[in-house]
């Protein structure tokens, strides 16, 4: 799988809540420098919004992993297209990760060189595999908003990218568990692999076609989680925000989780690569072989953005949204969100 060309996807940049109608809001967004924005995107945009309102923080997670298939991800969030295009970016995701890690390639090459020259004077052979790289987690980067009044417009909005072990010392695993006893071999690895392979997929996430969806959900994300502090109206509060109560927003695919997660296992299973080459040895100058193997998304740990109405984030709203307005790419859509009694949401632009 080869990396994916730039992207400047539609993206949901701020909302207004209505001061007369708790039903009632104002979406704004930046159109992209694709195909603009359809009606079709930015519904789905806004049921992302929607999903984030309803299902519990702590159940906003991904997890594909071949020793935990009761955990995927949470049933709610499963059966909504938020979940199942956060659960098809990380599918994505670990195959990327393992394919530029393949020896033949330039990147691959430069990788697996270093590691080479980490270990050789310690172990001798090199026979590390990759599985740490089937744990890469991403998580909120830089998250900022400007708050005036009801209105917040997102300034800044970056994921980041962490390998198990980091994602585990920073105290990030709640309920999904922690990584595995890394071998040194494992660790000098990983080294690596935060040297050269993450900064490359880091920059894929933000700005690669492929995780154009998974931007879309973060600025969703960011947005909704500002939103379920201000939507005070007693039938958001009793009835929608954290019910899990997805009816209006979910997918007619009830399985879909269970049949990406089989995808998953099956190319776990395979190795995207098995490669064994002859190598010399530095030390000792015979040939030996060289073999190389290689086979979540965690937005629960974010309670909110970095929220702010100081003169340098009015200004960088500002600045923001007249760069935006200049290229024609600014777009305000209106849209009234019903979370009826029976707990189903439904929008409809006005």
């Amino acid at each position: 799988m080869a990396l994916s060309g730039l992207d400047e996807p539609s993206l949901l940049m701020g909302v207004k809540l209505s001061e007369r109608s708790p039903f009632h809001f104002d979406f704004i967004f930046d159109k992209g420098g694709g195909a603009g924005l359809s009606e079709d995107i930015a519904a789905r945009q806004i049921k992302y919004f929607l999903t984030v309102l309803t299902v519990p923080g702590q159940d906003l997670w991904v997890n594909l992993s071949p020793a935990e298939q009761d955990r995927i991800m949470p049933r709610a969030l499963s059966e909504t297209d938020m979940g199942r295009d956060m659960l098809f970016a990380d599918y994505i995701l670990k195959q990327l990760a393992a394919s530029i890690s393949y020896p033949e390639e330039s990147l691959g090459r430069v990788f697996w060189g270093e590691v080479y020259q980490k270990l050789v004077g310690k172990f001798g052979r090199v026979n590390v595999d990759m599985s740490s790289l089937n744990k890469v987690w991403v998580v909120p980067g830089e998250a900022e908003v400007y708050v005036n009044g009801n209105t917040a417009f997102i300034t800044g909005a970056r994921l980041k990218l962490m390998l198990a072990n980091d994602y585990a010392a920073a105290g990030l695993t709640g309920d999904l568990g922690g990584s595995d006893k890394a071998s040194p071999q494992s660790l000098a690895a990983e080294s690596a692999a935060r040297e050269i392979l993450i900064p490359v997929l880091e920059k894929e996430v933000n700005e690669g076609k492929a995780f154009s969806h998974l931007r879309q959900i973060y600025h969703a994300l960011l947005l909704a989680l500002w939103a379920r502090k201000h939507l005070s109206d007693p039938l958001w509060q009793k009835q929608y925000i954290g019910m899990g109560r997805i009816g209006g927003i979910d997918l007619d695919d009830k399985q879909l989780r269970e049949k990406v997660y089989g995808r998953y296992l099956e190319s776990f299973k395979q190795g995207v690569y098995n490669y064994i080459r002859e190598q010399e040895d530095p030390v000792t100058h015979d040939m030996t072989p060289q073999k190389y193997f290689s086979g979540g998304f965690d937005f629960a740990q974010l309670d909110s953005a970095d929220e702010r109405n100081d003169k340098e984030a009015r200004n960088k709203a500002a600045a923001r949204m007249g760069a935006l307005q200049s290229q024609g790419r600014l777009m305000a859509v209106a849209s009234a969100v019903s979370p009826a009694r029976n707990g189903q949401a439904k929008s409809a632009p006005t």
